[in-house]
């Protein structure tokens, strides 16, 4: 059994104003039920304060249930995760009950390679009529993720991330296709 509690603030600008400061409490708990497996159970609140727009200040609960499998000696796992989101804010347009899914496989590969495939699909079902647009609002995406990871030497990986998401709502300013290329290396200690 192992189990934690952590604590965040964000504050975040949007062009150069003030616009959300959030408080999030994260308590977890996970366990070993068989050899190999690995289960994680969490909830996290979430206080959001918009700074410059009061009717989307509000609060979030968020529940989820994740599932390892470990082999090939522990160097390569699958997991699968659910998660319930649950958004209740001043104004009830901006008021959801979100689902999300996620699976992936972590594989070493040849000449020290490894290569992790992650899927991952979230729906939020609005419950009121948003206002801009006269209906209740629908938000789904799916997000496809590519990592390959090598270490260089032993506290210095170098990593080639490639994502796509397809984001899908009857909210024009959250319909969109994402592509997003990462390069980077990470130091480990």
């Amino acid at each position: 059994w192992d189990a934690d509690l952590s604590y965040s603030f964000n504050y975040s600008f949007l062009d150069r104003s003030d616009f959300i400061a959030s408080h999030t409490i994260n308590p977890r708990i996970s366990f070993i039920p068989i050899p190999n497996c690995n289960t994680f159970a969490g909830y996290s609140f979430s206080r959001k304060n918009f700074l410059s727009n009061n009717s989307r200040d509000g609060t979030n609960h968020s529940w989820s249930l994740s599932q390892f499998y470990f082999f090939m000696e522990s160097k390569a796992y699958i997991f699968l995760r659910y998660g319930l989101d649950l958004e209740d804010t001043e104004a009830p347009q901006f008021d959801y009950i979100g689902h999300g899914a996620s699976a992936g496989l972590r594989l070493p590969g040849p000449f020290k390679l490894n290569t992790t495939l992650n899927y991952s699909f979230s729906f939020a079902n609005y419950k009121n009529v948003t206002e801009s647009i006269g209906e209740r609002r629908f938000d789904a995406k799916h997000t496809v993720q590519l990592n390959l990871s090598r270490s260089i030497i032993d506290a210095l990986e170098v990593n080639i991330n490639v994502k796509r998401v397809m984001s899908n709502s009857n909210l024009t300013s959250v319909d969109f296709t994402q592509n997003i290329y990462l390069f980077g290396f990470s130091f480990k200690m």
